[in-house]
């Protein structure tokens, strides 16, 4: 994914266009040492890269060295997630990247890292470590929730400042990964050797948050792209009254900020919940989730104002002057609407029908 994201943001990029695909390449690269070193190790202890025989062969390798092959995972994986404090690629790569490729690179490749931690790290790993050293285990998962709550609100209180279209939207996929790595964190610690892994709902919450949230704000990269490509600005401070002269987009753009905010019945709302259910379980066993899931929740009210600031800056409010040179600002053409339409449906879909999904999830064992 790497190498032709790099070409993609250097090649078709706005303004400062390779030195953020290089700042991608750096940070994203120096993660992937991290995965290296962990696939070694887990190899040379137990001679498997198979992920499963791998998991019942770290049972009896040395706790110590298991812990270190966790966090190299674990902090590999971050990178990609673009968690805070190993963010600062992805505001520069989203925001000079073409529309498209911003969708992708928040939709697939962030959401990638956090795929991985769940198989990898807490699906493949922390089995043996929950098993030699529960104290640890518990630790390790604290500090995926502070972390996990630290990207929320840094990610969501930039959104609120920032006036580039497209980096607010980047902002808020920090924050939503950070959501993510909350509902990490709530993976079960008790584990015994030999069983399956309960899939809580905090789990199938998170794992329908990556999906949710790819779909949501890949609508909102394409919506934002449509702005810029029709209006020529990237400033929110310039725009407003779009909504009279861009109904499709203002529609379309609406559906992924209130999903982003979420807002009910779209389809962040849905992962979101259970996320927050798994939290009130974890919190009848372990008092330390209390004050993490109470800032969550604030977290989610930054996440709504920042999404409707967003909308009423750009599509809301009096019509600015038209772009430069006096071209008359019209929607987009249809075959930008086609692939706006089609995320719309799976948006309101997912948000009124996540049964598929959330079936699918439970059904899937890391054991």
């Amino acid at each position: 994914m790497l190498v032709p994201a790099y070409f993609i943001v250097g090649g078709w990029g706005y303004r400062e266009s390779y030195k953020a695909a290089f700042k991608l390449f750096i940070f994203t690269h120096a993660g992937a040492v991290f995965v290296l070193l962990g696939i070694g190790s887990i190899y040379m202890a137990t001679g498997f890269t198979d992920m499963f025989a791998a998991q019942q062969a770290l049972m009896t390798a040395a706790p110590d060295f298991v812990r270190w092959i966790l966090i190299a995972f674990t902090a590999g994986f971050a990178v990609k997630m673009a968690i805070v404090p190993v963010h600062m690629w992805l505001p520069d790569a989203h925001s000079e990247a073409p529309a498209t490729m911003s969708a992708l690179l928040s939709g697939v490749i962030i959401s990638a890292g956090a795929y991985a931690i769940l198989r990898l790290s807490l699906g493949t790993v922390f089995p043996s470590v929950a098993v030699h050293d529960a104290v640890f285990a518990v630790d390790f998962l604290h500090g995926l929730v502070i972390f996990g709550v630290v990207s929320a609100f840094f990610g969501s209180l930039i959104a609120l400042v920032e006036t580039d279209i497209k980096r607010i939207i980047a902002y808020s996929s920090i924050a939503h990964m950070g959501y993510v790595m909350f509902g990490l964190s709530l993976f079960p610690s008790n584990l015994v050797a030999g069983t399956a892994v309960a899939i809580t709902a905090a789990i199938t919450g998170t794992v329908l948050h990556i999906i949710n949230h790819a779909v949501s704000k890949g609508l909102f990269f394409l919506s934002a792209g449509s702005v810029m490509h029709q209006t020529e600005a990237r400033d929110i401070r310039e725009m407003g009254g779009l909504a009279g002269k861009m109904p499709f987009t203002a529609v379309s753009s609406s559906i992924a900020a209130l999903s982003i905010a979420g807002t009910p019945p779209f389809a962040c709302f849905i992962s979101e919940f259970l996320i927050f259910v798994g939290a009130f379980e974890v919190i009848e066993t372990d008092s330390f989730f209390l004050l993490p899931t109470a800032f969550m929740l604030v977290a989610t009210v930054l996440s709504l104002a920042y999404s409707l600031r967003y909308t009423s800056k750009v599509f809301l409010g009096q019509p600015k002057a038209e772009s430069e040179g006096g071209k008359k600002i019209l929607d987009v053409p249809g075959y930008m609407k086609v692939s706006m339409a089609i995320l719309v449906v799976f948006v309101i879909l997912l948000g009124i029908y996540p049964s598929f999904f959330v079936d699918l999830i439970r059904t899937v064992s890391f054991g």
